[in-house]
């Protein structure tokens, strides 16, 4: 038991001893660690032989306080400015406007109406212009169709003045017929066929062999047979033709070929108008429109010379028109080339022509 207690004894301050020992260790491990936090390391990078400079810690900056300006109650004066005089802008006159020349109206021409008896009339011609006045410096009021019906109620000099849908105009007196107008005869659909045009070869010159020209210079005679002259052609008979070269042969006396053709143009453009007549009887006598057609008897004894014939067959056989087909008018070209509302087309020979 004693030995047993003397063994433990023993244990314990062997385990004692050995603590304290270890306690000691521990304190040298502290000091030595300490003396390593204070030491300078040697920079690696440096050359050979060169000494590391030592770093010296650097002073703390010395704070200074800093003195504000206090404001003052005395406010600073502002310069000030002085008033600019300001200069008032004189106004500057207008001119004096001239006064405008008075325009002296032109005076209307007078002329005077004698009164007639009312009647009822119409327009016998295709067309005439409906004027203010009696004279052709009269503004037109409107263009009056073929069978306008108007009443007459006085006369100046060539014109009669009418009452035509309310207004009073005049209208040249040849224009006008008495009574009423004659009931329109309805007019066949078919229009005259245009032949085609074949390869151009001289016209045959057909002279006549019964009667030979005139030759003191008159282009008329009696007894004239169509046969002698014409036949049949572009739809048209014999005697329809010699009827137009009767009537080119008294409105073209003098004149050339092409002029005689530009007559019969006209003559065949209104055949094709719906606003004449669609034969040529009908147009050649349809009233107050070609003169020589007043007296049928005279102008069935003409004689048409060869250029005459040559031309007619130009326009109404062989098709070769050359005048548009809305050229319906022509007149002696002594009379200008201005004619109402008409349009001036060209003049050949001694004649104009209008559309």
């Amino acid at each position: 038991m004693i030995r047993h207690a003397a063994g433990i004894f023993i244990l314990v301050a062997i385990l004692a001893f050995a603590g304290c020992m270890a306690v000691s260790q521990t304190g040298n491990f502290s000091a030595d660690v300490q003396m390593i936090d204070t030491m300078e390391i040697p920079d690696d990078t440096a050359a050979p032989g060169t000494p590391t400079p030592t770093v010296q810690p650097s002073a703390a900056p010395t704070y200074t306080p800093a003195f504000t300006a206090e404001p003052t109650d005395e406010p600073t004066s502002a310069p000030t400015a002085e008033p600019t005089a300001e200069t008032t802008p004189m106004a500057t006159p207008e001119p004096t406007k001239s006064p405008e020349p008075t325009k002296t109206p032109t005076p209307t021409p007078k002329y005077e109406v004698t009164d007639l008896e009312k009647k009822a009339a119409y327009l016998n011609a295709g067309s005439a212009n409906f004027r203010k006045g009696p004279g052709l410096d009269y503004k037109i009021i409107d263009e009056l169709k073929e069978n306008a019906v108007f009443t007459v109620v006085g006369k100046s000099g060539d014109w009669l003045k009418v009452k035509y849908d309310g207004t009073y105009g005049f209208i040249l007196a040849e224009f006008v017929e008495y009574g009423a107008p004659p009931t329109p005869t309805p007019k066949p659909t078919a229009k005259p066929t245009a032949t085609p045009k074949p390869t151009k070869t001289p016209s045959p010159t057909v002279e006549p062999t019964k009667q030979p020209e005139n030759t003191g210079g008159s282009e008329s005679n009696s007894g004239v047979s169509s046969n002698d002259y014409f036949s049949s052609g572009g739809g048209f008979s014999a005697d329809e033709l010699l009827l137009v070269a009767q009537v080119v042969q008294e409105e073209s006396k003098g004149s050339g070929v092409e002029a005689r053709a530009a007559v019969a143009n006209v003559i065949y453009n209104r055949i094709a108008s719906s606003r004449f007549p669609d034969s040529i009887s009908g147009v050649i006598f349809q009233k107050n429109q070609f003169t020589v057609a007043r007296d049928e008897d005279k102008l069935r004894a003409v004689v048409p010379v060869s250029k005459t014939i040559e031309a007619v067959n130009q326009i109404f056989v062989n098709g070769d028109r050359f005048m548009p087909e809305d050229v319906l008018y022509f007149r002696s070209s002594k009379k200008g080339t201005s004619w109402d509302k008409r349009v001036y087309y060209a003049t050949f020979g001694g004649n104009s022509f209008f559309y």
